[in-house]
């Protein structure tokens, strides 16, 4: 549900965990780690003035593969697998 809000999301953690990749995967706003602090500074402080002119937004790709429908079916289809 937010990555179809089209907002930039701002992941701060680890170099290669699971949230990174499906923010870099999705184009879906940037990831740091704990120690990026002048990069995040920048982030924030550019992420501010797009939203201060009413344009903060991104173009996410690929994110249907994240929306409740298909991640029920997945886990649908998993169930299903392993009751056969």
């Amino acid at each position: 549900e937010y990555l179809n809000a089209k907002r930039p999301i701002l992941g701060i953690g680890p170099k290669d965990w699971e949230v990174a990749r499906i923010v870099r995967e999705t184009n879906a706003g940037r990831v740091l780690t704990p120690q990026d602090t002048s990069e995040l500074k920048n982030v924030l402080l550019n992420w501010f003035e797009t939203y201060s002119k009413q344009t903060l937004t991104v173009n996410s790709k690929g994110i249907e593969r994240y929306s409740r429908r298909d991640l029920t079916e997945e886990l649908a289809k998993f169930i299903r697998w392993g009751l056969s």
